[in-house]
């Protein structure tokens, strides 16, 4: 058994499960890190279990670049005595690295406006040598001062670099080619902008006229996710696109677990939030393997995958 239950509020000891041996990978199933960390959380929240997880699932981890869990459990290892780093040095020195990048590569995105902004302000193009004007702002003076990428890191607040970042970022969607409108492949499934829609039920129609309440479709059992799939995100354009169809339900399940109306009238909209804010969909990891069931309600939760390419199924 690779999931740790929680009884009473306290961890129960892996090797009281039939099948587990010692060394036993917890996580290698396991898709995403949002994943992994649901999965090893009554360890990390624990005081003294962080040695059922072995030295392999922390080279796992940072080797699929789940650098935000790998951190976690080194630190709560130093806290327990457990040291991963002389066990398996090489997976500590990458994810040292692998942070590093990814710091620089965020400061970077951040800069990447507002400091050659700054540097055009303050260069005059001459005949000659490029002269610096003088400036009072508190960035333009670290700009100056900052020589290499390095010195920007230690000297730089990057609260102060985010509006640009934002703006750009916005500019960027703006101007992002529109998608194609969606289109339904067969029955049980819808594309849209380089991903396939379906049901984590398997064989639900994607439009389906609801006469009546008791013509609806439930996903009322645990179901656990495919092999590729994701839930589908929770954003206002895809709450917009995948509402215009009934999934046979008059209410759908995105990554938030929060439900969205498939039916108009009687006060409701295309897309409009149903329900209060508690989750309309229950998350349960069984053997490894996430999954979801929608146990109160007739509720269906939307999943996808990327399109396959031209030749592959």
């Amino acid at each position: 058994m690779r999931v740790l239950w929680v009884v009473s509020a306290c961890v129960v000891p892996m090797m009281a499960y039939e099948g587990y041996k010692p060394g036993m990978s917890l996580i290698d199933k396991i898709p995403t890190e949002d994943d992994a960390t649901y999965v090893l959380e009554p360890i990390l929240q624990a005081s003294g279990n962080l040695r059922h997880v072995p030295p392999s699932d922390f080279k796992l981890m940072v080797s699929r670049q789940w650098l935000n869990l790998a951190d976690t459990v080194l630190e709560k290892g130093k806290e327990e005595g457990i040291d991963f780093c002389s066990t398996v040095p090489k997976a500590c020195e990458d994810l040292k690295k692998k942070k590093i990048k990814a710091a620089r590569k965020k400061v970077e995105e951040l800069t990447k406006g507002s400091a050659s902004k700054n540097i055009e302000d303050e260069v005059e193009v001459s005949d000659g040598p490029s002269e610096v004007k003088p400036s009072k702002s508190k960035s333009s003076l670290k700009t100056k001062k900052a020589e290499s990428l390095d010195d920007w890191i230690a000297s730089e607040d990057p609260e102060e670099e985010e509006k640009p970042a934002k703006s750009g970022k916005k500019a960027e969607e703006k101007s992002r080619t529109p998608p194609a409108p969606a289109k339904k492949k067969g029955l049980y499934m819808l594309e849209y902008d380089g991903y396939e829609y379906r049901t984590l039920e398997e064989s639900i129609k994607v439009e389906k006229k609801l006469w009546q309440q008791s013509d609806a479709t439930c996903c009322r059992d645990w179901r656990a996710m495919p092999e590729g799939y994701e839930i589908a995100p929770d954003t206002p354009e895809l709450r917009k696109v995948l509402t215009q169809y009934t999934w046979s339900t008059h209410v759908v399940i995105l990554d938030s677990l929060k439900g969205y109306a498939t039916f108009q009238g009687n006060g409701f909209t295309l897309g409009q939030h149903f329900g209060d804010h508690q989750d309309k969909a229950k998350r349960t990891v069984k053997r490894g393997q996430v999954g979801y069931s929608c146990p109160w309600e007739c509720y269906h939760v939307i999943i996808r995958r990327p399109s396959p390419k031209r030749g592959e199924l």
